[in-house]
């Protein structure tokens, strides 16, 4: 997944076309309360870059499909003719080209072609918790503490789509390579897809 990790660099290194795309919509402060209406399935850099530091893809399939996602909610919500649209080209392009030189077997997918798997790499460590558990370590599962099971019971509440309006901006790590002074301020980070992996691979003690 090394590779994709590299593509979603490339992406933000276009910063005229790639900055409408780098967090999530707000609907509130960007005045577009029906976006969540019409965009079920919100995608942007960020949380592309929060799902693969978190080893939640497991395939560069589902990576393509994100990034995918992301185009066609752009071109969907605003129309390919809007300026953001324009960016969104920009950036689909510079995708596209780093998709070409990945090693593939072709899948297709709205008339592209994917890889559906890549040479095998050596990936990085999996992100710890404070406890020094490995999060990609142990298997997950629902805990079985009656106090943890209604935590997990409430966790997964909150992270369903009806939901996403407001819990977005927490949905998924802050990116401290667009936000180098968050790592500063803010020494435990957390959020919800964190807390969620935490409480299924059996971290938390209650």
């Amino acid at each position: 997944m090394r590779f994709c990790v590299q593509l979603v660099r490339n992406m933000k290194r276009s910063n005229k076309d790639a900055l409408p795309f780098l967090r999530p919509v707000d609907p509130i402060l960007q005045g577009v309360p029906h976006y969540p209406t019409m965009i079920p399935y919100p995608m942007d850099i960020s949380t592309l870059d929060a799902k693969l530091a978190h080893h939640l893809y497991t395939s560069p399939d589902e990576f393509a499909k994100d990034v995918e996602l992301m185009f066609e909610n752009c071109y969907r919500f605003n129309g390919r003719d809007a300026a953001i649209s324009q960016c969104a080209m920009g950036l689909e392009r510079i995708f596209r080209k780093g998709i070409d030189k990945m090693p593939r077997v072709p899948r297709q997918t709205n008339g592209h072609s994917y890889p559906s798997r890549m040479r095998r790499e050596a990936s990085s460590p999996a992100p710890s918790s404070p406890t020094g558990h490995a999060l990609a370590g142990a298997p997950a599962h629902p805990p079985r503490d009656p106090m943890l099971k209604f935590c997990h019971s409430l966790l997964t509440n909150l992270l369903k789509k009806q939901h996403r309006a407001y819990t977005f901006p927490f949905l998924y790590p802050v990116d401290t390579t667009l936000y180098p002074a968050y790592a500063h301020v803010v020494l435990e980070p957390v959020d919800l897809s964190t807390i969620k992996i935490r409480l299924e691979r059996g971290i938390y003690e209650n």
